[in-house]
């Protein structure tokens, strides 16, 4: 089959918003290719550059850094050498090679205006796709993946052997110092807690003594804190999933732990600010546990998960069992069947459960009125959301957030 080489690469300039220069195998200079009217980089692509990438890129498609906040990307194609950039991608990869180029600037803004950033996966997804698709096989043996790609370009050669030997140096220093690491068993404790909305376990495992040492994941004592409390609020978090909060719900709360952590300057603030949140996923655990007792364990169910990670995204409206089910490609009959096997209650209710327990978060920990909450929610009028709460909680909105609402907000 034979393929439009010239449209294909206009296709791929305009997908990364950036330029494609060709050059022969022996670096004459053939073509530029570039679907961004934009873009100028004439001052950042100099003659260094060019031979660097020129002398690199038949061996194996390669990457270079560029003032710590562009790449440029050369691979062979079809007895050619394509240069493919600037790209600003999310995140940005230092490699190997690196450039720094002074730009004025206004250079320095009008460029960054006219290189969109990108997801990383999309940008070295795509050059990729150019190289795996159009290779002859007896070239290239294997496909190259995004990650062996970013590998060789950004880890130090032999990089796995170096971390091999490191880690026999350490374990060597251990063994003869009788140094170890806390208990798995402990760590096991403390997430089966979480997972099992189990306050009193929690802190058991927590309060236990156990021979051994946390992990040394920085020479600096803060970073190194603020990492191991990362961990750990990562671990939570995914404990908290297994146990049943909605994984929206648990990645969002890890988002906001996390940067807290990052925003702590005293040694002590993040382990504090870990073992809060290691509560408080237990305790939205223990809450959703006790909302319905009837659910059995859902967890091994992609579809039920799948079912309540929509209804989660969608509380904002009106949501219908017939839309959950396509959506997440079931029968609406299957569907309901089955949630009523693993949770005990129908889609229905468990729609009106989380609206609920999402209205009484708002009421307590938010100043919006509850015209904007009942809005917001989806009920047709504030009455329908007073009385479904009432139902739930036995008490009116308003006696709510007059009894719960947190000090800061009143």
């Amino acid at each position: 089959m034979e393929v439009n080489m010239q449209f294909l690469l206009r296709s791929v300039s305009r997908i990364l918003f950036t330029g494609i220069r060709i050059f022969s195998s022996d670096g004459v200079h053939k073509d530029y290719i570039c679907m961004n009217p934009d873009l100028d980089d004439t001052l950042l692509f100099t003659p260094e550059m060019k031979k660097s990438l020129l002398s690199s890129a038949p061996e194996f498609p390669s990457l270079i850094d560029v003032n710590h906040f562009y790449n440029y990307a050369a691979i062979q194609l079809d007895g050619q050498i394509l240069i493919i950039g600037p790209i600003r991608s999310n995140p940005h990869f230092s490699t190997h090679m690196h450039f720094d180029i002074a730009l004025s600037e206004d250079a320095g803004t009008i460029l960054r205006s006219s290189v969109k950033e990108m997801d990383w996966n999309i940008c070295y997804g795509v050059i990729l796709m150019l190289v795996n698709t159009f290779t002859p096989p007896q070239i290239l043996h294997n496909e190259i993946t995004v990650q062996e790609f970013l590998s060789k370009n950004c880890l130090p050669e032999n990089y796995n052997h170096s971390v091999r030997a490191k880690l026999e140096e350490i374990m060597f220093h251990q063994i003869e110092n009788g140094i170890q690491h806390n208990s798995y068993d402990q760590e096991i404790r403390e997430r089966t807690s979480i997972e099992n909305g189990d306050l009193d376990s929690l802190q058991k495992s927590i309060d236990e003594l156990f021979v051994g040492n946390v992990g040394k994941l920085a020479d600096d004592k803060l970073r190194n804190n603020k990492n191991l409390a990362i961990v750990a609020i990562t671990l939570a978090t995914r404990a908290a999933i297994q146990g049943g909060l909605p994984s929206e719900t648990a990645f969002s709360m890890s988002d906001l732990y996390i940067r807290q952590v990052e925003q702590t300057t005293s040694t002590g603030q993040p382990i504090q600010i870990a073992r809060n949140a290691e509560f408080q996923f237990a305790r939205m655990v223990k809450e959703l546990k006790e909302a319905n007792p009837s659910s059995s364990d859902a967890k091994e169910n992609e579809h039920i998960s799948n079912c309540k990670n929509y209804i989660f995204r969608h509380l904002h409206g009106r949501i219908q069992v017939k839309e959950v089910a396509e959506a997440i490609g079931l029968n609406p009959n299957y569907l309901s069947t089955i949630f009523k096997k693993y949770e005990g209650i129908s889609i229905s209710e468990y729609i009106m459960k989380q609206k609920i327990m999402l209205a009484k978060n708002l009421l307590t920990y938010s100043n919006y009125t509850l015209l904007e909450i009942t809005h917001y929610l989806g009920f047709v009028s504030q009455s329908h959301l007073g009385e479904q709460f009432r139902k739930e909680t036995g008490m009116t909105p308003k006696q709510y957030r007059t009894h719960y609402q947190v000090q800061e907000f009143n």
